[in-house]
């Protein structure tokens, strides 16, 4: 699809609100606890995405030594590497001999927004201020809530959960990282042309993203995407960034390596 500022046929091009639109429109339309909701939505998400990002699974095996392949591994030898990367253990979920999960447990302190997450091992043990009595998996938890009249809220968990799978689905799928380097193009100090930048996205995806740029180097970049169907089991088109929408970009950007 070409960047030709076109909208799918159901859509109102004259319609287009900006975030302070939208809040006052749902404001004035009495839908202000949709309004909280929404934001708890995006504070949640990326906090999550910002936790699974720091969490880079394969590098901490990559720098032991192990690599995906069909020969079996050590279980200790997985869990060595990612505690000697991380400083606590994770739980692994296999099936059939084989690894298709990796969960990691923290505790929070403080608001989602701006807390603290602190790493835990995953050893059965729990915090002084939890009540081992009460542990509860998902399918009780959903009873409970559901007889103290909080069905809304189980809805409103089970849709955050879909969202967030989808999410995460589509970050994976979308390798930026790889789809640069593979251009060659590298994270460094040197200036890279942003023409070049975006043909590398357009190359491997088809589509072309959003650059944000601050003080001249790219600090965020965002794809788009039409969704057809409903949102767990829909599917995901990529388009290109649409005309209003404005990358801010110069010519020339940084594509800067990550500070420790």
């Amino acid at each position: 699809m070409s960047n030709d500022s076109g909208y799918p046929e159901n859509c109102d091009p004259s319609r287009n609100q900006s975030g302070a639109e939208l809040t006052t429109l749902l404001t004035n339309a009495g839908q202000s606890a949709l309004i909280d909701y929404m934001n708890t939505a995006v504070v949640f998400l990326e906090t999550v995405v910002g936790l699974f990002k720091g969490l880079d699974t394969y590098t901490f095996l990559s720098d032991a030594g192990i690599q995906p392949s069909e020969d079996s591994v050590s279980y200790t030898d997985l869990t060595d590497a990612i505690v000697k990367a991380t400083g606590f253990t994770p739980k692994f979920d296999c099936e059939d001999g084989s690894i298709y999960q990796i969960t990691y447990y923290f505790n929070l302190q403080g608001a989602l927004g701006d807390a603290n997450f602190q790493g835990i091992g995953n050893d059965g043990q729990y915090p002084e201020n939890c009540d081992r009595s009460r542990n509860r998996n998902g399918a009780q938890l959903t009873r409970l809530l559901a007889n103290a009249g909080q069905s809304a809220l189980v809805s409103y968990m089970n849709e955050a959960v879909v969202f967030l799978e989808t999410v995460v689905g589509l970050f994976k799928q979308l390798d930026t990282y790889t789809f640069l380097s593979n251009a060659g193009i590298t994270p460094s100090e040197d200036s890279v042309s942003y023409n070049d930048l975006t043909n590398a996205i357009v190359k491997a995806t088809g589509f072309t993203p959003k650059f944000d740029c601050k003080g001249g180097s790219i600090y965020q970049i965002t794809y788009y995407f039409n969704l057809k169907g409903a949102l767990g089991d829909g599917n995901f088109q990529g388009i290109d960034i649409p005309s209003f929408v404005s990358s801010g970009c110069p010519d020339t950007v940084a594509y800067l390596p990550k500070s420790s």
